[in-house]
């Protein structure tokens, strides 16, 4: 099937056309903007309220407020949005800028690493958005497919504040037409356009140094994890002392790990017991609690369920070895 091709909304001879969408209250519960379609212009989209969610060849990207996402022409996309969701377009025509601006269009969508990073930072804002949602018993739209396509970047409050007013002055100028509106919506635009480029690398420069804080917190953990097994591993106490809740540390240590912190440490005190059954005669329950497990039964479980084996399999080994 053939993605169809849409026209631009030509309003005047700016090569700029701003709209606002609101899907109405009594709309199905999600209503599609447009089917699955492509064009040869940029589309510019910031969620004002409630979410949608976009379509096109990295799956189904849920946006809620905050988020603008730049869609380069000739991507195929679709829109939904949740009943009551605001969102403004911006579209415009590629030979609308000069060529350094344009060439930081293009950067802004192909530079992947940030919009990855970007994506990583929003999962806060968006766990919370579902959270008050399912509180509301108000359904949004779920994650699913890739979530961090290049040229989606997620806004604080002050760049929103920043950012928004701006498009809604290319709105006034193409509402009121006064005399030189037409090229004063392209330097409006052009203004975007470099501010939106401040935020990306504002925002990669900020998430590379929480990425550098987060690698020394863990790193220090295992090491302490590493120099005494047997010691009771107090992450709360760790989180508190970083002065972040138990359960973002939690986050923290999988995703430098990829294990939540209870199972890097049983696995890291299996492992240690392993080696320990296969080179000393202590018993089992002396060789649990040198790895900082006092119960011997949950110490045999425990055990069984890493290797899958009992822990006086390894001791036979040992023993027949010898």
């Amino acid at each position: 099937m053939i993605t169809p091709y849409e026209k631009r909304n030509i309003v005047d001879h700016s090569g700029i056309t701003f709209e606002q969408i609101t899907a109405a209250e009594r709309t199905p519960l999600y209503s599609s903007v447009a089917s699955l379609h492509r064009h040869g212009f940029f589309e510019l989209t910031l969620v004002l309220r409630g979410s949608c969610s976009y379509f096109s060849d990295h799956g189904r990207t849920p946006l809620i407020p905050g988020d603008l996402l730049l869609m380069p022409p000739h991507q195929p996309h679709a829109c939904y949005l949740q009943r009551g969701a605001e969102l403004c377009h911006c579209q415009f025509e590629s030979d609308v800028l000069s060529g350094a601006l344009s060439s930081l269009l293009s950067d802004m969508i192909c530079c992947e690493t940030p919009a990855k990073n970007v994506a990583q930072k929003r999962l806060h804002d968006l766990t919370a958005f579902e959270e008050e949602s399912r509180a509301t018993g108000d359904p949004i739209l779920l994650r699913s497919g890739n979530p961090n396509p290049s040229g989606m970047l997620h806004l604080s409050h002050s760049e929103f504040s920043s950012l928004y007013p701006i498009l809604r002055s290319i709105c006034q100028e193409q509402q009121e037409q006064r005399f030189g509106f037409e090229p004063l919506k392209v330097t409006r635009l052009q203004e975007l356009i470099v501010l939106l480029k401040r935020v990306q690398i504002c925002q990669f420069e900020l998430l590379q140094e929480q990425s550098s804080w987060k690698e020394e917190l863990i790193g220090t953990v295992l090491t302490q994890i590493d120099n005494d097994l047997a010691r009771e591993m107090d992450f709360e106490g760790i989180a508190h002392k970083q002065g972040i809740t138990l359960s973002y540390f939690r986050m923290v240590f999988k995703e430098i790990t990829g294990m939540p912190p209870t199972d890097y440490l049983n696995r890291v005190r299996i492992l240690r017991a392993l080696e320990l059954l296969q080179t000393c005669d202590a018993p089992v329950s002396e060789i649990a609690a040198k790895v900082g497990i006092y119960d011997a039964n949950y110490f045999s479980r425990l055990f069984k369920k890493v290797t899958g084996y009992p822990p006086r399999y390894f001791k036979s080994i040992s023993r027949h070895i010898s």
